[in-house]
């Protein structure tokens, strides 16, 4: 009887044994597979970049995914720079975009690739590449990919806007928001109405964007933002808060309405700042 427990106990413990070496080959496995599609994923941006300084724009476009309007070719081919209209506009951007970084630049540093799966569905890896200065911080730019036909093409480049929040934690950016746009209703400057949070008619509240969820993102954000004489919102840009929620912040000052505000009986325009809060999900 006792030999029959040490022979099952021996099983057991071989058993433990190889599951253990199985983990250990899986999760080897796993990161030899993220190491070869970061390697593959930064052999394909260099190209990317070579071909545009280059000027060689039509086989640049072969590595751009198409996601114009016609719903034959949208996630399913190239751009092809030959055609003109919007397949033209679109590889002249990037490699504008692209000659641009690396002609005022002194060089640039890759980062660490990021998964993430947008709300089409599309499979996305991010890379961070930092392009230094002499003079002032390095600026980065996050190149987003997917692949097609066993091929990573480009799917967006994003600006990352504060490289102290993201230089750790390689996190994907959403675009900056655009500048306030000058308020052409009146010459008068606006009075500063401080905090305006409690002076909203309606304060719609910001939604949590996916990436900012994954990241664990959370913290107060701030937004600037100009009030015209009617009480609409005419200019919204974040002062601070984590970059993955500026800007959807942003987008929900927008919305806000505030009762007209007057001085001496007239209707002026008022600018202020609007907080929100997000508590990480």
């Amino acid at each position: 009887m006792k030999s029959l427990l040490v022979v099952i106990l021996l099983a057991f413990m071989l058993s433990l044994c190889n599951l253990a070496k199985k983990l250990e080959e899986y999760r080897n496995e796993k990161n030899s597979s993220s190491a070869r599609a970061e390697d593959v994923v930064k052999g394909r941006l260099a190209e990317l970049f070579n071909l545009c300084s280059q000027g060689n724009k039509s086989e640049a476009a072969s590595y751009m995914l198409y996601q114009g309007p016609d719903p034959n070719r949208k996630g399913r081919d190239v751009l092809n720079y030959s055609n003109g209209g919007e397949d033209q506009r679109e590889v002249d951007e990037a490699c504008n975009r692209i000659n641009g970084n690396i002609a005022n630049s002194d060089g640039h540093d890759f980062g660490r690739l990021l998964n993430q799966t947008k709300a089409n569905g599309t499979s996305l890896v991010l890379l961070e590449v930092f392009f230094r200065h002499s003079a002032r911080a390095a600026d980065g730019e996050l190149y987003s990919f997917t692949l097609l036909d066993n091929k990573y093409m480009l799917y967006e480049i994003y600006r990352i806007d504060d490289q102290s929040n993201t230089s750790s934690s390689n996190t994907p950016i959403e675009p900056p928001p655009p500048p306030p746009q000058p308020n052409t209703r009146s010459g008068s400057a606006p009075i500063s109405g401080g905090v305006l949070n409690g002076k909203a008619t309606s304060l719609p509240q910001p939604d949590y964007p996916s990436i900012a969820k994954a990241a664990h993102a959370s913290g107060q954000v701030t937004v600037q933002v100009t009030v015209d004489e009617n009480g609409d919102v005419i200019a919204a840009q974040a002062k601070s808060g984590h970059p993955l929620l500026q800007q959807s912040a942003v987008k929900a000052a927008r919305s806000a309405k505030f009762s007209p505000t007057r001085l001496s009986g007239q209707p002026v325009k008022v600018t202020g700042i609007l907080i929100y809060n997000f508590v990480a999900q």
